[in-house]
Order: C-alpha cells, then structure tokens, then sequence
C-alpha cells in the first residue's frame, strides 16, 4: 500500500502528468459535449431511416443484461487496472475522449437528411456513368443515326425508329 502511495505522489508531482490528465479532462469534457450534442440532433431527426449492418440480419434477441451490467463490468474492471496503475489515466482519458468524438461524428453523419439526388430523374451523360443509366441504346445500329435527332429518341433513354 505505501509503495502505491508513494507512486500517486510521485506522479502528481510531475508537472508534465498533471497537465496531460487536465488536457485529457478537457478533451474528455469536449467529446461528452459533442456526443450530446450529436445525439440530441439523431433525436431531433429521427424519422430518417437508418439501417444497422448487424441488426438487420440477426433476430429479436434480449440482451439487456449484456448492455447493462456488460457496461458497469468493463467500467469496474477499467477503474481497477486505473487505480492500480495510475501513469496509464492520461491516456485512458484521451481514448475514451476520442472514441466519444468519433461516434459523436458518426452518429451524427448517420442521421443526415437523405441525398437530393432524386434516383427517378434521369441523370445527364456523365453522371449516367455513376448513377447507372441505360446506355444500350448507343450500341444499336439504328439509335446511332437517330441520336442526332431529339424525335429519335423516346423519354426513357431507349430508341424509337421513326422512320
């Protein structure tokens, strides 16, 4: 016990590790910020339709108790190996920190509005390369000719011979 004493007193009085765990609080006090704030805005819309890789494809299973004492685990077991080893809370403080701004992104980039590109307008040329277009019409022979006339070609994209 008085060897763990002596390693709290030693590292609190390290300039350098008391304004990393205060760089980490910040940071940790950013991310809650942001990560509220991402998941007011995923509550705020919330009628956009998101899809989930691995719930969609896996059944109704109840695993509540895997959520909540799974989290209070991990956070016991977490605070322990801390206390044990106190010159590793800097970097447990900026991980977490991390993590939290990252999901925060994502969270938030998952409950964007949908695309404006609207899939049932045709698209032009160019674009028709990326969003799929029909382009069968340019491989036949009497859509070749007709290309050069607007009559020749229906709405659709596909080839009218009007001759």
């Amino acid at each position: 016990m008085e060897g763990t004493i002596q390693l709290y007193r030693r590292l609190f009085g390290n300039r350098a590790f008391v304004r990393s765990i205060c760089e980490g609080t910040v940071f940790f006090a950013a991310s809650t910020i942001a990560i509220f704030a991402a998941v007011s805005y995923a509550t705020v819309h919330a009628s956009n339709y998101v899809t989930d890789f691995v719930l969609s494809r896996v059944g109704p299973y109840n695993l509540r108790f895997l959520f909540v004492y799974g989290t209070f685990t991990a956070f016991v077991i977490t605070m322990g190996l801390l206390a044990w080893r106190p010159n590793r809370v800097p970097f447990a403080l900026k991980a977490i920190a991390l993590f939290l701004l990252v999901r925060a992104v994502f969270v938030a980039l998952t409950h964007m509005a949908p695309s404006p590109i609207d899939p049932q307008k045709t698209v032009p040329f160019f674009n028709s390369i990326f969003y799929g277009s029909d382009l069968s019409f340019l491989g036949t022979p009497g859509c070749r000719s007709s290309r050069r006339s607007p009559s020749g070609t229906s709405r659709s994209g596909g080839c009218s011979i009007l001759r």
